[in-house]
């Protein structure tokens, strides 16, 4: 019962910390690509 709930605990985590790298990611992609649209 205890390894369940702990599992149940980190699953959240883990799916929100990879949301999170993604939309940073994201961002930074975007900022890039203003940045180089903005240079030409």
């Amino acid at each position: 019962m205890e390894r369940g709930a702990g599992v149940l605990l980190i699953v959240p985590g883990a799916g929100f910390a990879a949301l999170l790298a993604f939309t940073t990611a994201a961002v930074v992609a975007h900022r890039a690509a203003r940045r180089s649209a903005a240079e030409r």
